[in-house]
């Protein structure tokens, strides 16, 4: 039995759309190889980190931010692999 197939079978409220398994199969792997030195998190869905706007112009979401990095690099998984 897979990783993933172990993971569904005993956490039936997890659910993972078919075309994605491979990718996220991937991504847990690599959080379990890579251990948490390497994990980064950010959350600001609230934007009570970032500014919502400035002088009437709405501003970039601290993830917009992130995403639009050149310096910032992901997984080459195709260009959906943002959710």
């Amino acid at each position: 039995m897979s990783f993933i197939e172990n993971l569904l079978q005993t956490n039936s409220h997890v659910h993972i759309h078919n075309d994605k398994r491979v990718y996220v199969e991937q991504t847990i792997r690599s959080l379990i190889n890579d251990g948490r030195k390497m994990l980064h998190i950010v959350a600001d869905f609230d934007f009570t980190l970032t500014m919502y706007e400035k002088n009437g112009v709405a501003l970039p979401s601290t993830f917009a931010v992130i995403e639009g990095d050149d310096r910032v690099t992901r997984m080459d998984v195709g260009e959906d692999a943002w959710f």
